[in-house]
């Protein structure tokens, strides 16, 4: 059978094996692909604006300088789909999350940009191992390279290359694995956005890849879809770092492509002499070089000498090494099932770019070429000879982004694939996934005045977790804060009243190895915090007395039931057992500890003596510790924690107790409304190192000389605390996180905040007029009252009615 003459798509695609995360060209060529995390220029100020862009242009003078082309891509798509529904432990929670779902699908176009980063490297071609024998005078063997060498030295250089310009930060660059990498790839070639598993080894990439057919011409199509193609011909005057920051706001999906191949010395010198013989000879012109020959002195043409000089400058740097040249193309990529609305969005970007200085070409004859020309490693195709600077190729790189987040949970200690905690909005169009956890560490710090918003951002990033399966909360709150958000979501709330009849339990898991170390070592910290000093014999003799407590059936384990002989412990003991602390630690049961959600009001208690205080925080810390054995996700939320943590046998051991909480799947949210007194507290620089986000509510006095120096401490800068100032309160939210930055709307509906913003006295007579621990209609009755009449049909439609049913039924089965 004859082979159609015409090239199809996969004749055009230069990609042929898939090897360890590594694309093999058709010609040799190595290529990988990285997601590149961008700064927000929102809070970048300029000097660092102008640092990160000169990287990339040290990058190619100094560590990687020959036979690479690097490759950026910014796609703009519409942000995906509200997260699966989940199921939900309580009626409030199932009801805000549904809300949110509503308000995602329905808000209108919601995009994110997502910005990727390829390179591309070809070895020099082998010269024969005779020739190599006679340049280098040597009788040893000489062999050419092995392919894996190849891939050794290839993912060395790669590595050194994205650490160099990322300034060793590791989390601006995520290398693309096969199955994402095969869907990028799929990505730039169709525009589909979906997912494509990495073939089988050996499978040739150009026809695994080219699963839709491309018609080409003056307006091709790939499948159902037709692409357009701009060229950036020119842009604005004054190039500014981070200049195509403008691409992360528009309301309009396309993808924007990059190209540099960076010219060796030579290969740029000798581009360089061209232009500059070119404008030479135009400087001089005809009638000069006839005026030159009979010995007189010609007029030149002032513009185009100009050019000879600039051209003679940049032949001067490039032998200086300080910049590198290489060929530029950069490009904008539409595609559309729809000819007329592709066109207006086309129309629609060249104008915003053209308002913006920028000079926009509309491809036609080219159209093919130029697509062709902007997949990733393409570029034997579009090849047209612009040539540029380093430093100017580094300004308009798209360096900066929008963080977006990412859309599941980044803990390995999660559930595979968990959604992200919770949806957001920035910018107004931008999606933003909030998680807590940079990979595993979720320790969070929470800071900001009074009415800023701090109990609405915790009600809702609490009621987000529940969802997460056997999903667990443990809340110290302060002055009844969560209160009715804890009974609004079914969880068990202690009051100060309801604390001094409580029993803890703290001897119930001492059977075990792990539990009876973590009690012994309370049990020693307490004695220590009253006065005992704990060498190594009284640490002996409270071992003992707890493995005689071990032996006691489970009921007798009780603080009560503990033996000392020796003086001093014994006096301390006494001295407890007498007290609330005795009679708080007498307990049997973990009966406290049976709901996922679980608030204790510890006003109260921090009013109490040091010495008794912190062995109880302690305690309830060790029970939480305990019973996280599981590995389940759990939430520890401290309320004005510098009050209680900033004691000397706590700080001691605080970082050591947050690596163990780490383990266990524990993120702890530090809470405060006094920046003052976390900026000068000994422990605000571990829990600082050890919070892997921070979150800053809006503070109109942060730009004042005494609060600014204090949000430096936390190492603001001033576009940041700006941002901080200029927020909304109950509103904006500012998240840094080593991932990204950047300032976010909660777009909280009135459904959630009639159960996360009951704060004012009226709200939270409101609710204690209708809430029924036991009844859950007093849901409908209460969101009729705040005039959700729509929303409470909802809730007594979906969750209650069918809860009232198979209760009636249960018996009959």
């Amino acid at each position: 059978m004859k082979r159609n003459k015409f090239a199809g798509l996969a004749d055009k695609l230069g990609y042929a094996f898939l090897i360890d995360n590594v694309i093999v060209m058709k010609d040799g060529a190595l290529q990988a692909v990285f997601r590149f995390y961008g700064d927000d220029v929102e809070s970048v100020v300029d000097e660092m604006r102008v640092a990160y862009s000169l990287r990339w242009s040290e990058a190619v003078c100094n560590i990687w300088s020959r036979n690479i082309m690097i490759e950026h891509d910014v796609i703009r798509t519409q942000a995906e789909n509200y997260s699966d529904d989940q199921v939900f432990p309580s009626i409030a929670s199932a009801l805000i999350d549904q809300e949110r779902r509503y308000q995602f699908d329905h808000t209108g176009d919601i995009y994110e940009s997502l910005t990727y980063v390829t390179i591309t490297f070809k070895e020099d071609k082998e010269i024969s191992k005779a020739t190599k024998k006679f340049i280098y005078n040597t009788n040893d063997q000489v062999r050419d390279k092995t392919p894996n060498e190849r891939l050794a030295d290839f993912n060395n250089k790669l590595q050194l290359f994205m650490n160099f310009v990322a300034y060793g930060n590791e989390s601006k660059f995520s290398r693309l694995n096969g199955d994402a990498l095969m869907q990028y790839c799929h990505l730039c070639i169709t525009g589909k956005r979906q997912y494509v598993a990495a073939p089988n080894q050996g499978t040739l990439l150009n026809l695994y890849l080219a699963r839709e057919p491309l018609l080409p011409g003056q307006q091709p199509m790939i499948g159902n879809k037709y692409i357009k193609t701009l060229t950036i011909d020119d842009y604005p005057m004054k190039l500014q770092p981070m200049l195509m920051h403008v691409l992360n706001t528009m309301r309009m999906p396309f993808r924007y492509h990059t190209r540099f191949y960076v010219l060796s010395k030579d290969q740029a010198k000798k581009e360089l002499r061209k232009i500059q013989r070119t404008w030479s000879s135009k400087a001089i012109g005809m009638k000069g070089v006839l005026v030159q020959a009979i010995g007189g002195t010609p007029q030149l043409n002032e513009d185009a000498q100009g050019k000879n000089l600039d051209a003679q400058a940049c032949i001067t740097e490039n032998e200086s090494g300080e910049i590198k040249y290489g060929f530029y193309n950069g490009c904008i990529v539409f595609m559309h099932e729809d000819i007329i609305e592709l066109n207006r969005i086309v129309s629609d970007f060249t104008d915003i770019l053209t308002n913006l200085g920028f000079l926009i070409r509309n491809e036609r004859a080219n159209a093919t070429e130029a697509y062709l020309g902007s997949i990733s490693g393409h570029g034997m195709y579009n090849c047209r000879i612009n040539l540029m600077d380093s430093i100017s190729w580094a300004y308009q790189l798209p360096l900066s982004s929008i963080y977006a987040g990412e859309r599941y949970c980044p803990s390995p200690l999660y559930p595979e694939h968990s959604p992200a905690l919770l949806y957001a909005v920035t910018d107004g169009s931008n999606v933003y996934r909030l998680n807590l956890h940079v990979s595993d560490v979720g320790h969070t710090m929470v800071l900001g005045p009074t009415g800023s918003g701090k109990s609405t951002l915790l009600g809702i990033i609490m009621s987000q977790h529940l969802k997460y399966p056997n999903a667990r909360i443990v809340i110290f709150d302060k002055d009844s804060s969560h209160k009715n958000f804890t009974r609004s979501h079914e969880g068990k709330y202690y009051s100060p009243e309801d604390l001094t009849t409580a029993k803890l339990a703290p001897f119930i898991s001492i059977d075990e190895v792990y539990g009876f170390e973590i009690i012994h070592n309370w049990l020693c910290d307490t004695f220590e915090i009253n006065g005992v000093s704990m060498d190594s014999s009284r640490r002996m003799i409270v071992k003992e007395s707890l493995s005689n407590l071990r032996s006691l059936p489970q009921a007798e384990r009780k603080f009560s039931n503990l033996e000392f002989q020796e003086k001093e412990l014994r006096s301390a003991y006494v001295a407890l057992k007498g007290g609330f602390f005795g009679s708080l630690m007498d307990g049997t049961s973990n009966d406290l500890f049976t709901s996922s959600l679980l608030a204790f009001d510890i006003g109260e208690i921090l009013k109490l003596p040091e010495h008794i205080f912190v062995p109880i925080i302690e305690c309830l810390n060790a029970q939480i510790e305990l019973l996280s054995k599981s590995l389940h996700p759990c939430l520890l939320v401290m309320e004005e924690a510098w009050l209680y943590l900033d004691t000397p046998i706590l700080e001691r051991k605080l970082k050591d107790w947050l690596k163990t909480l780490r383990k266990f799947n524990i993120a702890v949210i530090f809470v405060s409304q006094s920046l003052a007194d976390v900026s000068k507290s000994s422990i605000t620089e571990v829990l600082s190192e050890s919070s892997a986000t921070k979150i800053y509510l809006p503070n109109a006095e942060a730009l004042s000389a005494k609060v600014k120096a204090q949000y430096e401490k936390f190492s603001l800068n001033d576009k940041e605390i700006s941002l901080i100032t200029n927020g909304t309160p109950k509103r904006h939210y500012y998240i840094s996180q080593a991932t990204g930055k950047r300032l976010i709307d909660l777009n909280l509906g009135e459904l959630a905040l009639s159960f996360l913003a009951v704060s004012n006295e009226a709200e939270r007579a409101l609710f204690d007029q209708y809430y029924r621990e036991s009844d859950p209609m007093w849901i409908v009755e209460y969101l009729t009252a705040k005039g959700l009449k729509d929303a409470a049909d909802f809730a007594k439609r979906t969750y209650i009615a069918p809860a009232i049913n198979a209760d009636i039924e249960e018996p009959l089965a």
